[in-house]
């Protein structure tokens, strides 16, 4: 599965839904979406700066995790 969305919907609102969109990025992803290399996100990893688990013998990273640790270092950046 490629991106999973998830429809929300309460009852009340009937013609309402929320889309929760939930996916987990590859280490090829991740160093993508961030430009760095694969190096750089495997220590990453080892260092604990975002969370990440196995699914066999592939690391993944959750594409929300990997959003709040850029925020983090805008953040530390920025002061």
């Amino acid at each position: 599965i490629q991106s999973q969305y998830f429809p929300y919907d309460r009852g009340r609102d009937r013609g309402a839904s929320i889309m929760i969109e939930s996916r987990a990025l590859s280490v090829k992803e991740v160093c993508e979406k961030i430009g760095v290399s694969k190096p750089t996100v495997y220590k990453l990893i080892n260092e604990r700066k975002f969370p990440s688990f196995h699914i066999g013998k592939r690391h993944l990273v959750l594409a929300t995790d990997l959003d709040a640790f850029i925020e983090q270092q805008k953040e530390k950046e920025l002061g």
